[in-house]
């Protein structure tokens, strides 16, 4: 959880110095949005090489050192910034190992330490990313205040590389580094595994262990860019989230009432990505990601059907149930349909397409607002884009039962 709550502090804490760094530099809202841009795309681009080429060579505590070495650096530089050009390039070093060393790590944690509650405890693990704007957006606004944005950076980078170096030093990758199995697994269940792999070829285990893809597969197998697709869709349209209160002012709401429906449904998607990953422990992380995508289509023809503050409301938490998807169903679906055989090099490069769909889907969202003035076309091209995410995951699914039925 140290982890998660690293990689939240740089994405959520910019939020706090957009007018005071404005004010202070001259700089507009709009070139300042670019280091988060910045930030974004660096570890878009980083991510899947540092997961082939560097994670599995120097292991998984080295590489937290390295992104809390590259983040303090970062804030460091951004603290002395003086040009536009120190603070892209700022946001270039922390962008750097900022997801390999937080979210690639604590996903790949999860996988090593738990079978039994798998599910469960990645929900709680993507939960945690929300205490870092709880702790930022209670801290790091009235010490800028107080101190100076200055200095407001440089708190930021404390609290990022205690984050992650004490997250380094309590890390152990694997339960066998200190003699022990990992949570769910039992000395039996393992003699009971290999006496069958023994006795019969075509065992589960046998089986099981022969369909996970390696890198290689994945990459030459259309279940793998089938669920990049419906990964990038779904990330896309989760941004929505971002245009909530603004969506609500054009149904009629006041500011204020737009903004206490953002409020409780950041709660509710804090709850259920607990509960997604008690879901996928009950019935299959592919079971779950239906459900909670045809939930999710749910809410935006909710948006779609109706004026009414109380059933958009409603709808509203509805939507909240499902936007965290990307940060909890993802990883499971792909643990599930790709196996775990080379995970980490694979998620690499998957979670680099739900990033994509974080970066894209903002912009192209609010296009679809400008170009039309009002929300309708932007509910529909949503509604579209759901359906695009459910059909390509069915064809990756039904593709990949497939080629475990020829295997």
């Amino acid at each position: 959880m140290l982890l998660m709550l690293g990689v939240g502090i740089p994405m959520n804490g910019l939020a706090s110095f957009f007018k005071p760094v404005t004010e202070a530099t001259g700089f507009s809202v709009s070139q300042f949005s670019l280091v988060g841009r910045f930030l974004n795309l660096t570890g878009i681009v980083a991510v899947p090489l540092v997961t082939k080429f560097l994670l599995p060579r120097i292991g998984l505590r080295k590489t937290s050192l390295l992104g809390g070495i590259f983040g303090a650096l970062g804030f460091i530089m951004l603290a002395n910034g003086k040009s536009l050009f120190a603070f892209y390039l700022a946001a270039i070093v922390i962008g750097t190992f900022m997801m390999s060393s937080t979210a690639i790590v604590a996903v790949t944690l999860v996988n090593n330490w738990f079978r039994k509650s798998h599910g469960l405890v990645m929900g709680l693990v993507a939960a945690s990313i929300g205490l870092s704007t709880a702790i930022t957006s209670a801290i790091v606004p009235s010490f800028i205040q107080n101190y100076g944005w200055e200095k407001g950076f440089l708190l930021l980078g404390g609290m990022y590389a205690v984050a992650l170096f004490l997250g380094a030093f309590l890390l152990i990758e694997k339960p066998a580094d200190v003699g022990m199995l990992p949570y769910g697994v039992t000395e039996d269940s393992l003699a009971a595994e290999a006496e069958q792999s023994a006795n019969d070829s075509s065992s589960v285990v046998i089986k099981h262990k022969d369909t996970d893809m390696t890198y290689a597969q994945a990459l030459r197998s259309p279940v793998f860019y089938l669920l990049a697709l419906s990964f990038v869709c779904f990330a896309m349209i989760s941004t929505f989230t971002q245009q909530i209160p603004i969506f609500f002012t054009t149904k009629g709401a006041t500011d204020v009432q737009a903004g206490m429906v953002l409020s409780i449904a950041a709660i509710v998607m804090i709850a259920s990505k607990i509960m997604m990953g008690i879901a996928s422990d009950k019935l299959g992380a592919t079971k779950a990601f239906y459900i909670f995508t045809i939930i999710y289509i749910l809410a935006f023809c909710i948006f779609a059907a109706t004026d009414n503050i109380t059933v958009l409301t409603g709808a509203a938490m509805i939507y909240a149930v499902s936007t965290g998807v990307p940060a909890v169903m993802n990883q499971l679906v792909t643990f599930e349909v790709l196996g775990k055989k080379e995970f980490t090099a694979i998620w690499g490069i998957l979670s680099t397409a739900s990033s994509l769909g974080l970066a894209l889907g903002g912009p192209l969202l609010g296009y679809f607002y400008d170009a039309s003035g009002s929300y309708n076309t932007t509910i529909i091209v949503s509604i579209d884009f759901m359906v695009v995410c459910l059909a390509s995951f069915f064809a990756a699914v039904t593709l990949r039962k497939r080629e475990i039925k020829r295997a």
